[in-house]
């Protein structure tokens, strides 16, 4: 909804700097258009950036001062449980962030861990000489941060810097360097954004979850977590799934993320995800909703005139065709916004609608899909540690019948599927599962710094006792924490927010996936449906959506891109070379997978052309 530049000093900030933070902080603001307001202490400043939502009077103007006039907050991001907190006095036309400062007023900073919602926070203490800085358990909204380590010997040591977006805090580090490790794992494997590191050296991430509370004497940091941290929640139990229990507990989640005094829109698929939060909003209030599907010349929309999707009363779906005129600026674009390469050209049509969205029709509120397929099961590759589990636990009647009943949705033969089963238990005991071990050669790590990582726990037999429900949901959770959620969440941020969106994801609510964690994850996978838990409880979609097997992939056509569009311009950087990529190999693989137009290997080259603009947009050719 916004976005906050602070700087937080050992000593008072000079009237010279202060002049050039708030010159760099308007790098920021396509986050709020709205309004721009500061909170300046000799030793404290904060600027913020507004884009109003709830309650867009001055009154909710940021920074902003608690009555008692001792605490100041610059506050991102929306709380939906403040109905729960505060039901006696509580009115959805004032700000969440207005509720929040009274209740740090009376209950102090412990209130914290009590919010659910996606923030990023900065709190100054007056009275305590302290600044807290926090984001939400998943990360959903970002905070960057520059430590004092990396300032020493320059007009700005001896502070903090926290930020929305890397960008203005580049300014104060001259540019940055390139951070070896977390390059080489994005090449290598596609992960980034998954620890506090970035791609440069000198900006980290706050971690999601986490409380950094910094003393503005000495500027030391304690760090501790949330209650509602995802590492807290208990992935043991094994409830029995109640279909009337979870549907009600999901329209509440989505109904709560459908809070804003200006009309929303969605985005929306074939698929049961989107389907599903479009349908049971307009349930709630048909005023407000907009949904809006996607084309291009590279690929047609998801959703027919045929679809029984348009026979929804109030659902009035309109597609928008995607004109891109130049990709390799396009990409541009975005990198130069949200500091990061990115591996999927799915984002590029994502960007364009929001852009619409946002540029041409005025919303300010939109809500995606994004983290159903990680909390319910929607990965293909999900079937296997299913299975598995399921063998483990001496079910093996229910295995074979489950092989059966998956080869619609897998789109194999019940004898492939049986191999494909198999060298997934072969892989459990060596070193690494990572798919992308086949790429390695690509890429140069003279100093042996990311080895491939695995996607399940090692064991060191097939006869290992595991705890089942451990087995398969901290895996769950792992896809949450580090392998598609993370930089998912930033890119998504950085796409909407350049184009003056705030971006929501009802799947990603701490309340919500600690409620699908209590059920057995036997609910996961059943008669021959992936998602069966979301299947059973969205009623408002049609059947044909609900029971449609086979899973839809996101809108990217990557491979018309990088063999088609790009193909010249790919060769061209990579013969540029950089110390990262073997790139006489990668040229040589590249033409043979051209020829074949290879499509398992589109998504890698995609990566490697967006790494290498990355470094050549920031660091130069």
């Amino acid at each position: 909804m916004c976005g906050f530049f602070t700087v937080i000093s050992e000593n008072n900030i000079s009237s010279k700097n202060k002049k050039i933070y708030r010159s760099i902080a308007n790098k920021i603001n396509h986050r709020g258009p709205d309004d721009n307001y500061f909170y300046d202490d000799n030793n404290y400043l904060s600027i913020f950036y507004r884009l109003s939502i709830r309650d867009p009077s001055l009154k909710s103007r940021q920074p902003l001062v608690s009555k008692c006039g001792r605490y100041i907050i610059s506050f991102n991001g929306e709380i939906y449980n403040l109905e729960e907190l505060i039901p006696d006095i509580y009115e959805k036309n004032i700000s969440d962030t207005t509720y929040l400062l009274e209740l740090i007023s009376f209950k102090g900073i412990d209130i914290l861990n009590k919010i659910r919602g996606m923030f990023a926070i900065s709190i100054y203490d007056k009275r305590e000489c302290k600044v807290f800085i926090t984001r939400d358990p998943l990360g959903i909204k970002p905070l960057f941060y520059i430590q004092p380590k990396f300032l020493k010997g320059t007009q700005y040591e001896n502070s903090y810097f926290v930020c929305s977006e890397q960008n203005p805090l580049l300014n104060i580090i001259n540019g940055g360097s390139l951070d070896k490790k977390h390059s080489l794992r994005f090449l290598k494997m596609g992960v980034c954004f998954d620890a506090s590191q970035t791609f440069f050296t000198e900006i980290k991430q706050v971690k999601p979850g986490n409380i950094m509370e910094i003393d503005m004497a000495s500027l030391e940091v304690k760090n501790y977590s949330l209650n509602s941290s995802i590492e807290k929640i208990d992935l043991e139990r094994c409830s029995k799934f109640k279909k009337n229990d979870h549907q009600k507990f999901l329209y509440k989640t989505i109904k709560e993320h459908l809070i804003s005094d200006f009309p929303i829109s969605t985005t929306i698929s074939s698929g049961i995800d989107s389907s599903c939060i479009t349908t049971t909003a307009i349930s709630f209030d048909d005023r407000f909703i907009s949904p809006f599907t996607l084309e291009s010349d590279l690929f047609n929309s998801e959703i027919k005139e045929s679809s029984d999707l348009n026979n929804i009363k109030n659902m009035n779906i309109k597609t928008i065709f995607c004109e891109i005129e130049n990709y390799s600026k396009s990409i541009e674009n975005i990198i130069s916004k949200i500091s990061i390469p990115f591996a999927s050209a799915s984002w590029i049509f994502q960007e364009y609608l929001f852009n619409y969205l946002g540029k041409n029709k005025g919303f300010k509120v939109v809500l995606v899909g994004e983290g159903s397929d990680e909390i319910y099961s929607g990965y293909k590759r999900l079937i296997f540690p299913y299975l598995f589990c399921m063998e483990k636990d001496g079910e093996i009647d229910k295995v074979d019948l489950s092989l059966e009943e998956l080869t619609t949705f897998m789109g194999k033969s019940i004898d492939e599927l049986r191999n494909m089963f198999k060298n997934f238990k072969d892989k459990l005991t060596q070193e690494t599962d990572y798919e992308d071990i086949k790429f390695e050669e690509f890429f140069i790590d003279t100093d042996n710094l990311v080895e491939m990582e695995r996607y399940y726990p090692k064991l060191q037999s097939l006869d290992q006792n595991i705890n089942t429900e451990l087995f398969y949901k901290s895996h769950l959770i792992k896809y949450l924490k580090r392998t598609d959620i993370p930089s998912s969440l930033h890119i998504l941020d950085g796409i909407s927010m350049m184009n003056s969106i705030e971006l929501r994801v009802p799947f990603l609510d701490i309340s919500l996936i600690e409620n699908i964690m209590g059920y057995s994850y036997k609910n996961h996978f059943k008669e021959g449906f992936n998602k069966f838990m979301l299947r059973s409880v969205c009623d408002e979609v049609p059947s044909s959506i609900r029971n449609e097997k086979m899973k839809k992939p996101r809108p990217s056509s990557t491979a018309k891109i990088m063999y088609e569009v790009l193909n010249q311009e790919f060769i061209n950087i990579v013969k540029k070379g950089h110390p990262f990529i073997n790139n006489s190999l990668i040229i040589n693989k590249y033409n043979k997978a051209k020829e074949t137009y290879d499509l398992s290997t589109s998504d890698l080259w995609f990566r490697i052309y967006t790494f290498l603009k990355f470094v050549e947009i920031y660091f130069g050719s």
